[in-house]
């Protein structure tokens, strides 16, 4: 997944070009938008990227995959491009170099940000990517993720940093496929 499937068939110019990227991290880390807008250069390891979750939740360092990478080294060039255009001095500590920027050279708000995946929803509609009726929040990215991970509720719960299996199946929209009662179906018909 380089880019949503939504949000690449959006107008150009009818979101911030971040939108992308923060929607593949939201997904791939399944992070909350704060946890999206809250990465900095600190977060950015050799292994992979430390997501540093709130609301109780434990961290996790997410290995680099290849949308992974392309969506942090996209969000770095483009900070680096609009700080450099706007002759901003570059902070010498990682934890002060935020990967998600405005036009303006300064951190995405929690406002801008939601505003801004309304739109991409709403324009979303418009292009008919999205059926009315089927809007989704980003924190939908991260239920999303929690349900695509591989694997069994334990494998689900590390990877979402949760503490309680609750938290889990809260998250977790997959159905179970099961044999029928009293035998298990060696060879079940296609």
């Amino acid at each position: 997944m380089t880019k949503p499937d939504v949000l690449s068939r959006i107008h150009r110019g009818s979101l911030p070009p971040y939108m992308w990227a923060c929607a593949s991290l939201a997904y791939l880390c399944r992070m909350r938008g704060v946890e999206v807008r809250n990465l900095t250069d600190a977060n950015v390891t050799t292994e992979g990227l430390m997501v540093v979750r709130v609301k109780g939740s434990r961290p996790t360092l997410v290995r680099w995959s290849p949308e992974l990478r392309e969506a942090v080294d996209w969000l770095s060039s483009r900070r680096v491009a609009v700080w450099g255009r706007k002759k901003m001095p570059i902070p010498l500590r990682a934890e002060a170099r935020p990967l998600v920027i405005s036009e303006d050279g300064v951190a995405v708000s929690k406002s801008a940000m939601n505003s801004a995946w309304k739109r991409a929803i709403a324009k979303g509609i418009e292009a008919k990517v999205i059926a009315d009726g089927e809007q989704f929040g980003m924190h939908g990215l991260k239920h999303r993720g929690i349900t695509d991970t591989e694997g069994n509720a334990d494998d689900k719960q590390q990877a979402s940093g949760h503490k309680t299996r609750q938290m889990v199946e809260h998250y977790d929209h997959s159905v179970a496929t099961v044999d029928v009662a009293g035998k298990r179906v060696k060879n079940p018909p296609k």
